[in-house]
């Protein structure tokens, strides 16, 4: 039995919102840090350039989802690098 799936006690997910465009900065950020994240996306067709191109677009933009404790919660939002600029609890 794997134990990778089991809900912390102590954690929970939350929203946060990272500026505009940055939330995969934002999720490489929380990541590298140890945490679980997030972010919606999907595949769609577009035409760039006159050509039909297979894109992947984020579904809900400017929001991560994270599973985290309070404490580290807060310090993502608190401690934010200046290069990442707001990411906000919702």
């Amino acid at each position: 039995m794997s134990v990778r799936y089991v809900p912390a006690p102590d954690k929970r997910w939350y929203v946060l919102r990272a500026s505009y465009g940055r939330e995969d900065r934002a999720l490489d950020y929380i990541v590298e840090d140890g945490t679980f994240a997030y972010i919606a996306k999907r595949y769609t067709r577009k035409f760039v350039n006159g050509k039909q191109k297979k894109v992947l677009e984020t579904l809900i933009p400017n929001l991560l989802f994270v599973y985290t404790t309070d404490e580290k919660a807060s310090e993502y939002i608190e401690n934010t690098p200046p290069h990442f600029l707001p990411i906000l609890l919702l």
